[in-house]
């Protein structure tokens, strides 16, 4: 195929591409930002520019995060003036329900340089977007105070996200603690973190909290997620759910990560979780621990000396750490 048989196939798609819902799939962002894709590496400019601007027009404007990646697509292409346009529509019309599709469609709109329509979205958003879920309603607020919007943080602030949000994730319950606090809310950070408190406090709760979080992408059983998450109650005034939840973690987290052991002990050793630090110990992580991150070992040589656990220090002395790397 030569290089203008290859235009104009680019051409017939752009002007052919099917941009309506298809039916059980949502809608056209992501088939056309593929397309957009397509078109700019076969250097089909025209094309490029015909495409983006039939989606400005016409794209279906229901599905927040579809419409994310087609904006996303149009910027990436050069498209500026349809992606402009497309934000407006999208502003007036985008679905503000899902709190993390409306966080995706706000970056794009920034990326867009389209203000007035971040403004608007955000207005929409701050007023009905589902609050049930503490780890998007997190990804809502930090996308709302990244884009000055502060009217709308004011308006999500008031329908009270920490009273409403599920407690069964202890990863996005800290996540949500800690962009609270980020918006200067910091009694509904205390209460959201007291909520947690009692939740870890009610008969089984807490083992359910880290059995069930699906909101960490690294697992539930990550020791630098347990690590932040005790961190996060301590921080706002939840020592006990924090020590309530240390021997859990102690007890159930990976040892591998030399670096997020190091931190779980901290974070142990700061709760003043003595019973966490001996049981996380008793499990012998200096021998199971990888050796192949020298910044991650020191770490927890550190901690380990900080514990008062000289024997661990010199067990995992002993395993020559220094070997894995040394050239």
């Amino acid at each position: 195929m030569t290089p203008d048989d290859v235009k104009s196939a680019a051409r017939w798609a752009a002007v052919r591409a099917d941009l309506d819902v298809t039916p059980g799939r949502g809608g056209c962002g992501e088939p056309v930002a593929a397309l957009l894709w397509q078109l700019q590496e076969a250097g089909a400019d025209a094309a490029v520019r015909a495409l983006a601007g039939r989606a400005a027009a016409e794209a279906s404007l229901g599905d927040a995060r579809d419409l994310a990646s087609l904006l996303g697509a149009q910027s990436a292409a050069g498209q500026g003036d349809a992606a402009r346009a497309l934000a407006s529509r999208a502003a007036a019309h985008a679905n503000p329900d899902d709190p993390g599709a409306v966080a995706a469609l706000l970056w794009q709109l920034q990326e867009a340089g389209a203000h007035e329509a971040v403004r608007a979205f955000a207005g929409r958003a701050a007023a009905s977007a589902a609050l049930e879920d503490p780890w998007e309603v997190g990804n809502l607020l930090r996308a709302l105070r990244e884009a000055g919007a502060s009217d709308a943080v004011r308006t999500l602030l008031a329908r009270d996200p920490g009273a409403q949000a599920r407690l069964d994730g202890p990863w996005a319950v800290a996540g949500l603690i800690e962009e609270l606090r980020k918006v200067g809310d910091d009694e509904a950070a205390r209460a959201l973190a007291a909520r947690a408190a009692i939740h870890v406090g009610s008969n089984g709760a807490a083992r359910a909290m880290f059995a069930r979080d699906s909101s960490d992408p690294a697992g539930h059983d990550n020791p630098r997620s347990a690590a932040w998450f005790v961190q996060q109650m301590r921080t706002h005034e939840a020592d006990y759910a924090a020590r309530e939840l240390a021997g859990r973690f102690a007890a159930q987290a990976r040892l591998e990560d030399p670096k997020g052991v190091a931190n779980l002990l901290q974070a142990l050793r700061e709760a003043g979780a003595s019973d966490g630090v001996r049981t996380l110990l008793a499990r012998d992580p200096c021998t199971r621990v990888r050796l192949d991150d020298p910044q991650g070992v020191a770490a927890l040589l550190r901690e380990l000396r900080k514990t008062g656990d000289e024997d661990a220090a010199q067990a995992l002395l002993n395993r020559d750490p220094v070997a894995p790397w040394q050239s």
